[in-house]
């Protein structure tokens, strides 16, 4: 950024490898817009099969994250029941409405981001948790299919794109130096508070037939 406010924008692309970034930057967006337009469809028609599926990843993510803690000592089995604690009373007191404010969308930028730079960790999850993932996921994000639609769906993601490259930039720095220096510390919270966060993706959390 130091480059880029100096006006060197070659030297900017050359140290940020800009034709790396742009590269993964299309193919997220593009990943986004088909898998949003698949959700929108599955949550409608398989509402319950589909909250079963992202269980089943849930759960999947936690075995994997859990597996990379090599010291399994009473320490990182009590931080994995805080973040697992933790998140359990967030999941039950989840905001079940949608919000499109926009500096609560920046703020949903910036906590579901992290979900790309923490191992294990879903942006996607962390948004049901806020009541946002229906409006940014099954909306806004197939809205930018259409031209009728655009504009509605540019202005719910631009706020929620800002706060994610503000967290990228910010948390990235913060999450190498707990990987670094407390590593299975760190991977026991992240465990924790996946495996606590299920009631979010219940499917039955009224009674179906």
């Amino acid at each position: 950024f130091k480059y880029l406010h100096k006006g060197q924008l070659s030297e900017f692309a050359r140290r940020t490898d800009i034709k790396f970034l742009v590269t993964i930057l299309f193919g997220l967006l593009v990943g986004m817009i088909l898998t949003a337009l698949f959700l929108k469809q599955s949550l409608k028609s398989y509402e319950v099969f589909t909250w079963s599926f992202f269980i089943g990843l849930i759960i999947a993510s936690v075995v994997y994250v859990a597996k990379r803690i090599e010291k399994r000592n009473v320490k990182n089995l009590l931080l994995f029941a805080v973040g697992m604690a933790v998140s359990f009373m967030l999941s039950i007191k989840s905001n079940p409405y949608s919000n499109d404010n926009f500096f609560y969308l920046f703020l949903c930028g910036i906590i579901g981001a992290t979900g790309m730079v923490v191992p294990g960790l879903s942006g996607s999850h962390l948004m049901l948790l806020m009541g946002n993932y229906e409006l940014i996921v099954t909306d806004a994000i197939p809205s930018l299919a259409k031209a009728s639609t655009f504009m509605h769906g540019a202005s719910i993601l631009l706020p929620f794109v800002l706060g994610s490259l503000v967290s990228i930039v910010s948390f990235s720095h913060l999450l190498s130096w707990l990987l670094r220096d407390y590593k299975d510390s760190t991977l026991s919270v992240l465990a924790g508070f996946m495996l606590g966060s299920l009631p979010v993706v219940y499917p039955w959390k009224t009674p179906t037939a």
